[in-house]
């Protein structure tokens, strides 16, 4: 092992302090929020049922008969409340009035437009229901498959077997699942890497260990690499403890395979990383302790973010937080399995790890650090 990362790694596990800071207490807060504001706080609200009004505006036959297959197959679902418009300028006033959440208007050649109501997560709702049918019947038309012959199938494309099913899409989070990513999200920014990559130097400086590393054979760029790599191994064992245990004791859950659960720990590994290598830079740019400044600005980021509150959103600030951008990717991951997400937050991550890198080591080269 490269003797700065060495040294370092064994200053972390000697540190009983930074021990508590960096894993016990993350799995406090984990504990303690997932437990004390399950009762206060929904993880997933519960959409509620969905009134859909909807009108049919095409005579062909075979276009009816698919739109009412399609029908009767979402009346089947609980959640949603159908009822018939004999023409689709009535849906504007019901709307209005709050007797129905949205409406379908299916025309002629077949097509489906969507008149939307006031609730947006019920619209977004509302337009997957018609981007599904919509898809389908662009496959029908396109392969040119018959329609549906038996009036009383439930399909509308002439299959007997339902094409659809009441799931969850795996959405059933609870506030200690949500917690045991928030609070490792908070590491990322604060503990773990924050932190850390803004005080390694600036120590390092305080307590003569940086002039004894300058003052030896190695390059100056062999030293700053060393010291900007030297948090990984603590970064990796902080993120796979909490993830661990968090699982073992609290019974939370992060993702469903233990592949996509190593693409997460990978996912918070590379951000740790990026934090740290700008911070890093920050550490070597000022003259006074760092911690207050970071610490202030990065809580209000995390607050921001809903990672201390899933309610708080604001939508001209919270989407495009760097902290929301990589919990977000990281909820996408463990709630829906998508990985999209969670590989382009890495790979900015690795992008901003090795620029960051080539910065501080050339202000490393040229800035006087000894006191």
């Amino acid at each position: 092992m490269l003797p700065i990362i060495k040294r370092f790694t064994l200053s972390f596990l000697r540190d009983k302090s930074l021990i508590f800071i960096n894993l016990t207490f993350p799995l406090l807060m984990i504990f303690i929020l997932g437990n004390m504001l399950s009762g206060m706080d929904e993880s997933d609200p519960e959409i509620g049922a969905i009134k859909i009004a909807y009108s049919i505006e095409t005579a062909d036959p075979t276009e009816t008969q698919a739109v009412k297959a399609f029908i009767g197959e979402l009346d089947r679902n609980k959640s949603l409340k159908l009822s018939l418009l004999k023409d689709a300028s009535e849906s504007a006033g019901a709307i209005e009035s709050g007797k129905i959440d949205a409406a379908f208007a299916f025309t002629r050649p077949l097509a489906i437009t969507i008149e939307e109501g006031k609730d947006p997560i019920k619209n977004r709702a509302v337009k997957m229901i018609a981007t599904g049918f919509a898809r389908y019947w662009g496959s029908v038309k396109a392969t040119g498959l018959p329609p549906a012959k038996d009036e009383n199938s439930t399909d509308p494309f002439g299959d007997p077997v339902p094409r659809t099913a009441d799931t969850d899409l795996g959405y059933n989070r609870s506030m200690m699942d949500y917690y045991a990513v928030a609070m490792i999200i908070t590491m990322a920014f604060m503990m773990g890497g924050g932190i850390t990559g803004a005080t390694d130097i600036y120590e390092n400086r305080g307590n003569g260990t940086l002039r004894r590393l300058l003052s030896s054979p190695k390059s100056r760029n062999s030293i700053y690499l060393q010291t900007l790599a030297a948090g990984y191994p603590q970064n990796i064992l902080q993120v796979a403890i909490v993830m661990s245990a968090s699982t073992i004791f609290f019974g939370a859950h992060y993702a469903a395979t233990w592949q996509l659960n190593l693409l997460l720990l990978l996912l918070f590994v590379a951000l740790m990383a990026a934090v740290s290598s700008i911070y890093l830079i920050i550490g070597l740019l000022v003259k006074v302790v760092p911690v207050p400044p970071i610490i202030a600005i990065t809580w209000a980021m995390l607050f921001l973010s809903g990672s201390f509150a899933k309610q708080i959103y604001i939508p001209q600030i919270t989407p495009w937080l760097p902290t929301r951008i990589a919990q977000d990717a990281a909820f996408g991951l463990t709630v829906f399995g998508r990985t999209g997400d969670a590989w382009r937050v890495i790979a900015v991550s690795a992008i901003v790890t090795m620029v960051a890198g080539v910065i501080g080591s050339a202000l490393f080269k040229r800035k006087e650090l000894t006191r």
